[in-house]
């Protein structure tokens, strides 16, 4: 079970309708703000503090799937009200283990190049010099 960050009682993250574009598929949470009148007017809050995702958007308001189950419409900037924020991403095990071998390729590509130390006073010589990109990781 996920649970939204939380400092001193505040969520964080990027309010969705204003410093990032509402996105079908995008992973959010209701603000901290949202939650508390929702509680308050409503009686419930649909997202029970979990993270939901963005399915359908229509002008300033989008539906959101909760991971519970529930869903409603929430706004994203109607009337100056942002109800949602992006979620921040988690690190997962694979993600990081991803991560360490672009870090160690990287890291052995650097040591290739320091050891050959191509002369930067011959004209046109970039020997050992070169990008790297993910493909030529797998």
């Amino acid at each position: 079970a996920s649970t939204p960050r939380e400092i001193e009682g505040v969520r964080k993250g990027k309010i969705i309708g204003k410093q990032v574009k509402p996105v079908v598929g995008g992973r959010v949470l209701l603000t901290q703000k949202a939650s508390e009148f929702h509680l308050k007017h409503f009686r419930k809050d649909l997202s029970e503090g979990r993270p939901g995702i963005i399915s359908i958007i229509y002008e300033d308001y989008c539906w959101v799937n909760w991971d519970n189950g529930a869903g409603s419409w929430y706004n994203v900037g109607r009337d100056g009200r942002y109800e949602l924020i992006q979620r921040p991403p988690r690190e997962t095990p694979q993600a990081k283990v991803r991560h360490q071998e672009l870090m160690t390729a990287w890291n052995r590509q650097n040591r290739q190049m320091i050891n050959n130390k191509p002369d930067p006073r011959s004209s046109g010589s970039s020997q050992g010099i070169r990008s790297m990109t993910a493909g030529q990781l797998t």
